[in-house]
């Protein structure tokens, strides 16, 4: 049988007062208003229950983060904000760190990627160049100028 619109409506809004209030049940069991203590306890419990099973997927995921080129830039950054470098050190990696083959003072080649350091100025934070590992600890770089 086909359904007038008007009769449509009518069997709509029948319905919907039929069920407003089991409806109303579920939405409030549902979406129940927590306190922000019971909220926390929630938060908590989830984190317990999920921590072990986590812990591995994200220590594997860092893992092979830290061995990809970005990974690598930014965990030397970080390094380099926790020395108290400042500046562009984005632009100081990308333009002078890495294309470095050789030492700015002694002109000795690196040997190894370990060799290469960033030199600073421990009053101001400025970088100021890219040394070998002798000349950084040493500041054998005073003696040439």
């Amino acid at each position: 049988m086909v359904q007038t619109k008007e009769e449509k409506a009518a069997y709509h809004k029948a319905y919907y007062e039929r069920t407003k209030e089991r409806d109303k049940e579920k939405r409030n069991a549902r979406n129940m208003v927590w306190t922000s203590e019971e909220r926390t306890a929630y938060n908590k419990a989830y984190y317990e229950r999920t921590k072990e099973r986590d812990k591995e997927k994200i220590k594997a995921r860092t893992k092979a983060y830290k061995q990809t080129p970005s990974g690598k830039k930014s965990n030397t950054l970080n390094n380099w904000k926790h020395c108290g470098v400042i500046g562009d050190l984005s632009k100081i990696y990308d333009e002078r760190y890495i294309p470095s083959t050789n030492c700015e003072i002694c002109n000795k080649e690196y040997s190894s990627t370990r060799d290469r350091h960033l030199d600073h100025c421990h009053e101001t934070g400025l970088f100021r160049q890219v040394l070998c590992q002798n000349c950084n600890a040493m500041d054998n770089w005073k003696k040439y100028i």
